[in-house]
This record gives structure tokens, sequence and C-alpha cells, in this order.
């Protein structure tokens, strides 16, 4: 995800929703030119709950555009809501809520997450 919906991420959910048990994995990988392992802001995301990966190709952001989302389109700068029943078979499923790029999605990501926080 793009550090702008990140950010939005970790003041408008993780902050005011501390006690909520969440889990979210960010995916970073260099899709533009200006993106690098370097120039990523990893004080970002820092809430307990979030783990963060560095993938140095596209093959995750290919991967759930094809299998997640039907469609030979990159996937990248989105998110993937899944509840706490949600398992990993071919693809994890059954899906809550999706959005991208995130920070113009910020409304949808709102309500999946909706029936999840307290």
């Amino acid at each position: 995800m793009c550090q702008a919906g990140a950010r939005w991420v970790q003041q408008e959910v993780l902050a005011k929703h501390p006690r909520t048990d969440l889990r979210i994995q960010a995916i970073w990988f260099s899709v533009l030119a200006s993106d690098s392992k370097s120039g990523w802001d990893s004080s970002i995301l820092t809430d307990k709950r979030v783990t963060n990966y560095w993938v140095a190709n596209l093959s995750i952001g290919d991967w759930f555009g094809r299998r997640v989302l039907g469609t030979n389109a990159l996937c990248w700068d989105a998110f993937f809501v899944y509840d706490g029943k949600a398992r990993w078979k071919e693809v994890p499923g059954p899906l809550r809520g999706y959005g991208s790029p995130v920070i113009s999605h910020t409304d949808e990501l709102s309500r999946a997450l909706a029936p999840l926080l307290r």
C-alpha cells in the first residue's frame, strides 16, 4: 500500500481501535521508479498488530491480481479485508472488502472493517 494509505490505517484504524484483535500484513514492493526498500519509511505502520514485508519483485502483486481479483493487472496499493473465519485454500477467503488505491477507498475500508472493530 502507498505510504498515505498506510498512514491513514495507522491513524484512523489502529490508533483508534487499540483493543481490536486485528492482524495486518503490509506487503511493500517496488512498482514506481521512486520506490525502493531504502526509501521505504518503516515507521509508518508501527502497531504491534502489523507485520511488514518487503518483497524484492512484483510476484505478490501479480499473484493477487490474477488469483484473487481475476485480472491480469498488477495489484498494488490495495487492501483486502478478511474476518477471523477466513481460510487460505487456493486463495484466501471469503473476502469482506477490497479497494485500490487505499487512500482513495477509505470509506470502503471503513465499511469492511466496521463489523470487526470495537
